[in-house]
Formats: C-alpha cells, sequence, structure tokens
C-alpha cells in the first residue's frame, strides 16, 4: 500500500483540504489512471478516510483492519463492477473511482459504501467517517476536499438563500442551498430539512420528456442521513403536512427559474394519502398547486403516496376532490403484483412504482417491468416508474410496457 503521514490526516481540522503524497512507484499507476479517464477532472473520484472506524476499533484495528479491507473493496466491485475501480491508499484511506455515475449519484454511493462498512464492524459513531473528493495536479500527489453532507444530496454550497424569485415568501420552509436540479430547505416547526429534486418525466411510448416529478427527500436537522420510506410514512400527520406544502413551494420555485419551453407540460406532485385525506392539508396543497401551475402555464398531476391499507370507499372519496384539479391522480404502491391490484376500483388512473434498478440486468429488469405493467393495466391503466438511472433503462421499460417514468436529474 502506497505510505501516508496517518497523523497529519486524522489530527486535520473540519474543512481543510488534505494533500496526499503518493510513493513514486505507486503514483504511475494511481495519478496517471485518473488523469487518462479524467475521473478526477469530471469529480468521479472520492477517498473514504475511515481514520474514525480506526478508532473506535482501538486495540483491534490492526486484527480487523484486513477484513475491514476487504468487505470494503468487494462490496465496492459488487455494486460498481468495472470500469470502476477501488483500491487501498494507506491502512485507512480508500480511493473510489466511479465514472459509470454522474457526480452526485457517485458521491451517494461512496457515502453508502462508508456506511455499510461502519455497520457491519461497529453499528455507529459519533462522527461518520470523513469522504473527500479528489483532484490531481502533480504527479505524485493528490488533493483531498472534504465534502459536506449538502452534496451527497445533489445540492451546491455555493448559496444561503434561494436563487429563485418569491422564496422569502414561503411559510413552511427557508432555503439553505439551493443547485440547478435540487435545492435544500429547513421546513418550519419541524425537526426536518427537506431536499425537492426535478426528475425529468418521460411518457414512454415515444420516448418524450414531458414534464418534472417533484422527488423529496427528508433530512432531520441532526444527522447527515435521510430518512427511509417507512420513517416517512410514520411520520406525524402534521409534519408530514408541512413537509408535502413544502415541496411543492420549493419544486414550483424551481421550475420558475426555468424556461417556460423547458418545464414542458406536467407536474408530478407526490403527497402523502394523511395530507390529501386532511381537509386543512388538502385544501393548502391543491391552492399551492393549483396558484404554481396558473403561474408556470403547466397541468399536474397528483401521486398519493402511503396507500397500503386504506379503504377502497375512503380512496375513491380522496381521488374525486382531487380530480377537478388536476390531469389525473396515481397511487405509489409497492412494486408487486398484489400490492397493485388493491387499488382496483379507486378511481385511480394508475400506479406509481419505485424499483431498484441498480445493476440489474436489462433482461431481468425487463421481466420484472413486464410483469407490473401488466397487472398495472388490468387495475389501474397507466403505470409509471420512478427514479431510473439511465436512458438505457428507460429503453428497457419502453420495451416492458411502462406508460410513463421519471429519471434521475444526474442521468440526463
Amino acid at each position: 500500500m502506497p505510505g501516508v503521514n496517518r497523523d497529519y490526516l486524522h489530527t486535520a481540522e473540519k474543512g481543510e483540504d488534505l494533500i496526499l503524497d503518493i510513493p513514486r512507484e505507486d503514483s504511475a499507476y494511481i495519478v496517471e489512471r485518473l488523469r487518462e479517464t479524467r475521473a478526477a477532472e469530471l469529480r468521479r473520484a472520492f477517498v473514504i478516510d475511515l481514520a474514525t472506524l480506526c478508532d473506535v476499533l482501538n486495540e483491534k484495528w490492526d486484527r480487523k483492519q484486513p477484513f475491514v479491507v476487504d468487505l470494503l473493496i468487494t462490496t465496492f466491485k459488487k455494486k460498481h463492477p468495472e470500469p470502476n475501480w477501488c483500491l487501498p491508499l494507506s491502512e485507512h484511506l480508500f480511493l473510489c473511482v466511479i465514472p459509470t455515475l454522474g457526480e452526485n449519484a457517485g458521491a451517494r454511493a461512496t457515502a453508502d459504501l462508508r456506511q455499510a462498512v461502519v455497520d457491519h464492524f461497529v453499528g455507529s459513531v459519533d462522527e461518520p467517517p470523513r469522504l473527500y473528493s479528489v483532484t490531481v495536479s502533480d504527479t505524485d500527489r493528490l488533493y483531498l476536499h472534504p465534502m459536506t453532507p449538502f452534496e451527497f444530496y445533489d445540492v451546491s454550497d455555493s448559496s444561503e438563500t434561494s436563487q429563485h424569485g418569491g422564496a422569502q415568501n414561503f411559510t413552511d420552509s427557508t432555503a439553505v442551498r439551493t443547485h440547478k436540479h435540487a435545492a435544500l430547505w429547513k421546513v418550519a416547526e419541524t425537526p426536518y430539512r427537506i431536499l425537492c429534486t426535478l426528475e425529468p418525466l418521460f411518457e414512454m411510448r415515444k420516448l418524450t420528456m414531458i414534464g418534472h416529478r417533484l422527488k423529496l427527500t427528508v433530512i432531520p436537522h441532526d444527522s447527515n442521513c435521510a430518512i427511509d420510506r417507512k420513517e416517512l410514512a410514520n411520520l406525524d400527520w402534521s409534519i408530514r403536512e408541512r413537509i408535502d406544502i413544502a415541496n411543492v413551494q420549493l419544486g414550483v420555485s424551481q421550475l420558475r427559474a426555468k424556461a417556460p419551453d423547458q418545464r414542458r407540460m406536467v407536474m408530478v406532485v407526490p403527497a402523502s394519502f394523511s395530507t390529501f385525506s386532511s381537509t386543512r392539508g388538502r385544501t393548502r396543497l391543491i391552492a399551492e398547486v393549483s396558484n404554481g401551475c396558473k403561474e408556470l402555464g403547466i397541468r399536474c398531476i397528483f401521486e398519493v403516496k402511503d396507500i397500503d391499507g386504506v379503504p377502497t370507499g375512503r380512496m375513491s372519496e380522496i381521488v374525486a376532490l382531487l380530480r377537478p384539479f388536476s390531469m389525473t391522480c396515481i397511487g405509489s404502491v409497492k412494486a408487486n403484483p398484489k400490492s397493485i391490484s388493491g387499488v382496483k376500483d379507486c378511481g385511480l388512473g394508475g400506479v406509481s412504482l419505485c424499483i431498484d434498478a441498480g445493476q440489474t440486468d436489462d433482461t431481468e429488469l425487463e421481466s420484472q417491468l413486464s410483469l407490473l405493467s401488466a397487472a398495472a393495466r388490468i387495475s389501474a391503466g397507466a403505470c409509471m416508474v420512478e427514479g431510473f438511472q439511465s436512458l438505457r433503462q428507460l429503453a428497457v421499460a419502453k420495451v416492458a410496457g411502462i406508460s410513463h417514468a421519471s429519471l434521475q436529474a444526474e442521468g440526463m
């Protein structure tokens, strides 16, 4: 392994760039490969510093370190096969180069890899191991730039307030970061921040982009990690209502900054069933959406989340209340035929599914999507899949009969 001054790296202050000198016998391979592939230039190269884990394990580190290396590299290769590559720079520094993913998706993938190692060996740590982006300017030296939590979620550090007009009038949220595809906001009277990402929405028959889906990510104030779908569904109804409304406000703000021809025709608005079923929440949400659509010259589709177990009659009632204010309503359900069949006769115009396509083989993905689209046609009509990672996956979905799909912003 290349030698490195561990004490310097271990005692470096937060937010301070680091310089990593690489022994000459290793620099030719590492630096030249980064330059040839432009991985560092395109911000596809990252370093995980496991010094924190080293300190937690203490005297066990020397015995555990080979297993840490094996787990990290094996997990990386399984999730990110060639041309991606990973190698140790020292006993606690690991270089991860992921050219097949975008800058932000690669950062999140590296953060997930770091978390997998921590979870396996200690469960949790008070301070997560640091992550760095990598640049190269010398033949035997890497420059490591600390990555903030915002960068894991597709957000730039360049702005403290919204760059879009009208943001200061928002009642449910305050801007803390903005980006060309996403923005991070504090939600008033809740312990959460939200990230709203504009996912391009496609009509699959002609593979035409028709609008955007307002993807919601929720992050606690005291954490750098987003809560998962189960935690989101279990939030207090009043808090979820504020989050859903803030997401609409933020999404409209971002669309407002786009040229009219870039907004396209449709905005898919996801919100919890609890928000739609509350008279106050539904009224406020519809007002925000209607005003936004009128201003932007677009139409909306409501996506009702967390509908598992909702009686058919109650679902039909809510859909009837929403239909006058939207093109149609779709229901977000688990990606299996049984859950899809549960929305039959609810008045929904289709279903929305979340599928972890990841490194799934094209043939396997097509088979899975064909089964789901067939079930959707019988029970609801349209079938939308959210958050594909690449245009290739969209093409597979088209062949499988999916009617609509959204694409992660970095996949464009």
